[in-house]
């Protein structure tokens, strides 16, 4: 047998007091203001550890696979339509600002690079 100390009417003894304290104008703007600090506080780094391995075409479905290393791990760009192959070096720039989004593994293999 399960001894509850306030019997079954604990629940909404806890969302009552949920509810006042969240339910206040104060309480409110101080989690409107947490929320906006908390979100404003991301920051974008530079990644310089980023190592652009190649650029491969798929020409039937038009798409361009950028693939990268950062920290050993393999990532990739695709490109569909192959918009910014002509500009390489902004979208090489562009990942190492972190502006495009890359995702994990290589859809098309590369030759490793020889060091």
């Amino acid at each position: 047998m399960i001894v509850k100390p306030w019997g079954d009417s604990g629940f909404f003894i806890c969302r009552h007091i949920l509810y006042l304290l969240f339910n206040s104008p104060p309480m409110k703007i101080f989690v409107s203001l947490l929320a906006v600090v908390l979100l404003s506080s991301g920051t974008t780094r530079y990644q310089d550890n980023v190592e652009f391995v190649c650029l491969k075409t798929h020409k039937a479905s038009n798409t361009c696979y950028f693939n990268f290393k950062v920290d050993g791990a393999k990532y990739t760009y695709v490109d569909k339509g192959c918009k910014k192959t002509k500009n390489k070096e902004e979208t090489i720039n562009k990942v190492k600002e972190g502006d495009l989004a890359l995702s994990r593994d290589w859809k098309i293999e590369c030759p490793e690079p020889k060091q």
